[in-house]
């Protein structure tokens, strides 16, 4: 799909062909059309509108890329307790439109998750979306190096042992509450809604 999206010279607004097109193009199924739009969405690289198709989305600027720290649960945990709060209070005085925008595209899109590995996705680009609102290159920098340790598997693998939709639920209302503090300015609110937040995951995760 990124190549189809190369080889073409789709620019940002273009519309993509639709999954028949895709499907018959490209010698997939509709199903991975729709799993390989899904993730594309999830990375900002599409917007997808219900009845009106899927289109190529504006580029981010790329943060530097990320070192993969082999860390264990507790000391990722540990290190998003020190760093998150801080990364949120800062978001709240320093956020634009267009970051609280991208905040409520991935409310919307962990809303619409129900298992794990999309809820999952929708979760690490909602916490990027904080680091990238205060745009300040080396907070972003740190916590792409977080977020690639989630990749480990004894972290993925807690995280789906304890995956279940009324967790998950409550991780949304959690999530909302992070956003309005942020978008209502409120750096104090937003720091305090973020730690609950992770103190809740910690608790999940950790015991």
């Amino acid at each position: 799909m990124e190549e189809l999206i190369r080889s073409q010279n789709l620019q940002a607004g273009d519309r993509l062909p639709t999954e028949r097109a895709l499907e018959q193009s490209l010698s997939c199924s509709r199903t991975e059309i729709r799993r390989a739009l899904s993730q594309l969405e999830i990375d900002g690289r599409v917007i997808r509108h219900v009845g009106r198709g899927t289109f190529v989305a504006p580029s981010r600027t790329p943060s530097v890329d990320a070192v993969t720290v082999n860390a264990s649960p507790a000391e990722l945990m540990a290190t998003r307790m020190l760093l998150e709060p801080r990364v949120a209070a800062m978001a709240a005085l320093t956020a634009t439109q267009a970051d609280f925008d991208e905040m409520e595209r991935c409310l919307a899109g962990g809303d619409g998750a129900d298992v794990h590995e999309e809820f999952e996705a929708w979760d690490v680009a909602l916490h990027r979306s904080f680091a990238v609102a205060t745009h300040n290159g080396v907070i972003l920098a740190m916590v792409d190096i977080l977020h690639s340790s989630r990749n480990d598997p004894s972290w993925g693998g807690l995280k789906r042992r304890t995956f279940n939709l009324a967790r998950c639920e409550g991780y949304r209302g959690e999530h909302r509450r992070i956003v309005e503090a942020l978008q209502e300015r409120d750096a104090e609110r937003a720091e305090q809604a973020m730690r609950q937040h992770l103190e809740s995951v910690r608790n999940t995760i950790l015991g």
